[in-house]
């Protein structure tokens, strides 16, 4: 309701009172701070608004998605193998995630956040295998 109120920014007591979701008990109790914190909030400045935090941007890379492309192939492989859903093995953002960080060792790729050990058990050996190929090599690229 408040954030109705905010977009909506009514102007009078009777505005507010009219907004569906808004008891009429409540509207008329509280009218009046409404109609002052609306006035308040219109006053600021643009700049002076709260600015929200961007979440973390990751630098370009070329190779990303032939390196999430190649991860995915070796995910959908052992999936068909032990007849389970690709997904279930290891889901797509986890495999994004290992693309990003470019693990080399096992003991790297198990710190990749929210890998499960038994999936880096189960996938680890053949991810890190296609991640040290070269672009150029990959049997992934089209």
């Amino acid at each position: 309701m408040l954030l109705a109120m905010s977009r909506e920014a009514p102007a009078t007591v009777a505005a507010i009172e009219s907004m569906k979701g808004l008891s009429r008990s409540i509207a008329s109790r509280h009218a009046k701070a409404i109609l002052d914190a609306i006035a308040r909030g219109k006053s600021v400045p643009e700049a002076e608004l709260p600015k929200f935090p961007r979440g973390p941007r990751w630098a370009r890379d070329p190779d990303y998605e032939d390196r999430v492309s190649a991860l995915k192939s070796v995910r959908d492989r052992r999936a068909a193998e032990l007849d389970l859903d690709p997904g279930v093995l290891c889901p797509r953002e986890r495999l994004e995630a290992i693309a990003r960080r470019k693990p080399t060792t096992l003991d790297e790729l198990r710190e990749v956040t929210d890998l499960r050990r038994w999936q880096a058990e189960v996938l680890g050996e053949e991810m890190l295998a296609v991640l040290r190929k070269t672009p150029d090599e990959s049997p992934y690229k089209s």
